[in-house]
Formats: structure tokens, C-alpha cells, sequence
């Protein structure tokens, strides 16, 4: 008996009753559950937004026992959100604004709508409504919610068709706001605000913009140790750039930085140092596209070499150009040319020892001494060797010094020492600098030797660096002489149609009536 129904939420739970007021589930209409039966509550409410739980509870006193008895039961539901009968689509530059499409409304900040950093930004609001709607207002937070200082209401265009002020249900009414695109992601919030039927209706869109510009970077290097950080002289933007020996194998890398906000393409060329088109080459791709998609994204270095392409530096001066060609997000292109400058260096050193000539600075051949048996003196004579050391280049050098093997080959046996002038400069130092200038001659010279049995061979080997040139590039020269040493005196050799025969036993028989010719070869 005296069964009631509550809910934690509702308030007015009512039964289900017949005529007579008994509950339709009362069969025997006596007022009680009685087995077997089912009564039936109701409650009504307007849905809320959400998930919505609540608990019904079951209350009766047992008539046998007279406990009271209860019982529980919860019930959900979730109320999804009714569209306002006022709705706002903002787009950006929309051809038709009325129907943009998904790229122009740009709701979702992860897939903005591109633009040209400084370029135009024509923001439209379309506004439509299912019921006719008063005082109709529509603000853009400006990309700033929490600043409402900045906020700007867009101009109205069109759509009151019958200028009755009331946004009627059968209009669509257009808005319009311009602006430039700034640099990176900006999303704002465009809302209009109406009042119909006693009640005030908002909606909101947003709208993202990404204000693109492109910035890219190329850095060619010559022979860069570090290709990523070369030095001013392996970047060698400018003539001479650097100086290599000529024949030196030569790499050339290019570091490419994307140092704008938007990804890009990019093509690279170099022209191989000519204005023919045909030897042209790509140089290969070494790392940097982390995450492989192909495109330059902001931040990433790309590294590229010209391996794979065999090239010794010739004499005298060298450039080529890179040019990179970026594609930006709207299909322009520009293009950019690094230049690359090397100087192939000859050999500009020249060495020339001779054997106590009379003048140092112009031996002849025979005391210049270059093949054996060279300058003959007999043994114990006591000689000295002059060096003269040239730069046939264009460059300074910075002499190192000359070493002598003293006919040991690979050692060092002793140092000639220069001739000086006055001012302590070597003697061919003709403006006193210390350097061994184009044109110059400076003179060395060794202590004595004395001359012993036989042949006697000597190398000597000078050593230079282009002066102000970074890395150092080294230069080398080497000459020999030779003396043969012979005892004092003078020998004679005779020979019989080309044979000694010294002796009775070695006689050569010769035909009587033929020609017999000796020979003298005579020596001191």
C-alpha cells in the first residue's frame, strides 16, 4: 500500500490513472501492488544540453509486515544542442561569398587559408536566419577574445531587401571587412547577435589566415671542411676566393636554408663555370628533408654536393654559379645565384743549386750540375753549393726555407744559409718585405764540402706558402747537382780495334793486309 514514486531531479512525477483515478496497472482497482501487477508514473521537462542522469525511487509499506519497502533506478540521456535560428558564416576571400567554399570558410586553424604576407584579406559574414530576427549586431573579436578594446563591426552590403531593418527569414544579409595578411596564423571570431520572439540568439565562426612569405638562403662553398659552417674564403663570394694548387680535386658544396614561415620547392643547378647550358648539373641531395615530404619546410637545412662530378682546378681563376629556384605557395617562383670563386695556383717556385759557380744568379749548365757525372774536380777539392730560389707566379710567397740531403735521400743533412744584405734581408729581397715576390731571386748558399772518390749526388728541396691565404697552400722545389771526384793525375788507355790487349796473352789477331785502328782514351 501507499506506493509513491520520487526522482533526485524531477519534481512532479505523476501516475498514469484510469477514470476511476486507480493506476492503469491496478487491475483488481483495490489501491494496492498486488503481485503480478505494474503501475505506471510519468514525468515530463525540457531536454537540457548534455548528458542528464538522474534516479527514480520506488516507495510502498508491505501490508503482511508492515516494513516499508524501496527500490531504485537511474535513467540517462544526452541533449544535443539546438542550431540558433540565427547563423553567421565568415569566410575569407570568397568569389562567392554566399556559398564559400571549405578552403575559404577556413574554420579549422590547422587548415588555414593562405595568403601572400602584405597581401589582401577580404573577410565577408553571412548572416541567415529561420525566424525574423531584431536588432541584428555583428562583431569580429579581431583575433583577440579576451581583449575586447580591438573588436571591429564589418560594414553591411546588402541583403535587407525590404529595408525594414528586420532580418526576415526568407533574407540573407552579407557583411564585409578588409585588412592585409600579417606575418604567420591569425584566427578570429566573427558573432552576431539578434533578438526574436522575446529572446536573444547568438552565433559564432571563426576564420584563419596564414600570412605566408618566402625567405630561403643558398651558401655555396669551395672545399669547405665544414660544409654547414665554411669559412669566408671556402664561401668565396668574391674573386680570388680560394688558392689551390692547380690539378686539385675540387667538391663543392650548397647548404640551403628555409628561413621564411612557409614550406617550398626548390631546384638546384650549378653551371659548371660556363655559359653553355649542356654541362650543367644537379648537384645530390645529402640530408636535411627530416621529414621527407620533398618540400623546404621553415627551419630545415638542406645539404647538397656536387659528388659524383669530377673536376681538378685549372691554372689562374675559376667561378661558377648555383642557382636555386624556389616555388613558393602560390606557384611564383624566384630564383637565387650563389657564386663560388677558386684560384688555381701554378707551382711558382723554382730552385736551382749549382756547384761554385761564378755567378750564382746565372750558373751555366755544366755548374748547374743537373745530370752526372756533373762538375769533375779531383778528390779533396773543396766546394760549396749556391741555390737561387725564384717565384715565377703572381702571388707572394712566404719562404720556409731550403734543406739539403747531403746525397742521403729523405734526410736532411744540412740548411743553406741565405745572403743577406746590410738590413739583414735577403740579398734578392728587392723591397726589404720579407716575402719572395713575383720576379724575385733570392740566393742561398752551403759551407764547404770536400770532394770524394766517385759520384756524388745531392738533392735539395725548398719550401713556400702563399702569403694571406687561408687555409695555407703549401708550395715545394727541388734540384740536384752532381761532382765526381777523381785522383790527381792523367791516365791513358790504348785499344786495339776496340779491345785492351794489354798483354801478349790478350793480343788480337788481325788479318795481315787489314786496317788496325787504336784508340786513346786519355783522363786526368
Amino acid at each position: 500500500s501507499g506506493v509513491a514514486v520520487t526522482d533526485n531531479r524531477i519534481a512532479a512525477i505523476a501516475q498514469v490513472t484510469t477514470p476511476g483515478d486507480f493506476n492503469v496497472g491496478d487491475a483488481d482497482r483495490d489501491g494496492l501492488l498486488d503481485p503480478g501487477e505494474i503501475w505506471i508514473f510519468r514525468a515530463t521537462e525540457l531536454a537540457a544540453e548534455g548528458l542528464r542522469t538522474n534516479t527514480g525511487m520506488a516507495t510502498g509499506v508491505d501490508i503482511a509486515s508492515g516494513a516499508t519497502l524501496a527500490a531504485t533506478d537511474p535513467a540517462n540521456y544526452t541533449g544535443t544542442p539546438v542550431p540558433p535560428p540565427v547563423t553567421i558564416v565568415k569566410a575569407v576571400n570568397a568569389v562567392n561569398p554566399t556559398s564559400p567554399t571549405a578552403a575559404e570558410d577556413a574554420n579549422d586553424w590547422r587548415a588555414p587559408f593562405f595568403v601572400k604576407l602584405g597581401g589582401p584579406v577580404v573577410y565577408t559574414y553571412v548572416v541567415r536566419s529561420t525566424v525574423d530576427v531584431r536588432s541584428v549586431t555583428v562583431v569580429d573579436d579581431n583575433g583577440t577574445p579576451d581583449d575586447p578594446s580591438d573588436d571591429f563591426a564589418p560594414t553591411f552590403v546588402s541583403g535587407d531587401n525590404n529595408r525594414n531593418g528586420v532580418l526576415d527569414r526568407n533574407e540573407t544579409w552579407l557583411y564585409r571587412a578588409t585588412s592585409v595578411a600579417a606575418a604567420g596564423l591569425h584566427t578570429n571570431v566573427a558573432r552576431v547577435t539578434g533578438t526574436a520572439g522575446g529572446r536573444t540568439h547568438q552565433d559564432d565562426d571563426p576564420a584563419s589566415v596564414f600570412g605566408w612569405f618566402v625567405g630561403v638562403t643558398v651558401e655555396k662553398a669551395t672545399n669547405a671542411a665544414d660544409p654547414r659552417h665554411p669559412t669566408p674564403d671556402e664561401d668565396a663570394d668574391a674573386a680570388p676566393g680560394l688558392t689551390v694548387i692547380a690539378g686539385t680535386a675540387i667538391v663543392w658544396t650548397y647548404l640551403v636554408t628555409n628561413i621564411g614561415n612557409v614550406a617550398v620547392t626548390v631546384a638546384l643547378r650549378d653551371d659548371a663555370g660556363s655559359a653553355a647550358a649542356a654541362d650543367d648539373f644537379a648537384p645530390v641531395l645529402v640530408d636535411g628533408d627530416v621529414n621527407g615530404n620533398g618540400r623546404l619546410d621553415p627551419g630545415e637545412k638542406w645539404l647538397y654536393t656536387s659528388s659524383g662530378v669530377s673536376y681538378t682546378a685549372r691554372p689562374g681563376q675559376y667561378v661558377n654559379v648555383a642557382s636555386l629556384t624556389v616555388t613558393a605557395p602560390d606557384g611564383t617562383t624566384l630564383t637565387l645565384r650563389e657564386r663560388s670563386h677558386h684560384f688555381g695556383a701554378t707551382i711558382p717556385l723554382e730552385l736551382v743549386k749549382s756547384v761554385d759557380p761564378v755567378d750564382p744568379l746565372a750558373p751555366t749548365s755544366y755548374e748547374d750540375a743537373d745530370s752526372a757525372p756533373g762538375v769533375i774536380l779531383p778528390i779533396g777539392s773543396q766546394i760549396s753549393w749556391s741555390y737561387v730560389l725564384r717565384n715565377t707566379g703572381s702571388l707572394p710567397l712566404a719562404v720556409v726555407g731550403i734543406q739539403d740531403d747531403g746525397g742521403a735521400a729523405g734526410s736532411v743533412a744540412f740548411v743553406p744559409d741565405p745572403v743577406l744584405d746590410a738590413m739583414g734581408f735577403n740579398v734578392g729581397d728587392l723591397d726589404g718585405d720579407g716575402l719572395l715576390d713575383a720576379g724575385e731571386a733570392w740566393l742561398y748558399r752551403s759551407g764547404t764540402h770536400t770532394v770524394g772518390d766517385g759520384q756524388y749526388t745531392n738533392t735539395a728541396t725548398a719550401f713556400a706558402v702563399f702569403h694571406g691565404v687561408t687555409p695555407a697552400v703549401s708550395v715545394t722545389a727541388t734540384d740536384v747537382a752532381n761532382v765526381y771526384g777523381t785522383p790527381v793525375g792523367i791516365t791513358i788507355t790504348k785499344a786495339v780495334n776496340g779491345n785492351p790487349a794489354d798483354t801478349v796473352a790478350d793480343a788480337l789477331y788481325v788479318k795481315a793486309g787489314t786496317t788496325v785502328t787504336w784508340t786513346y782514351e786519355v783522363r786526368t
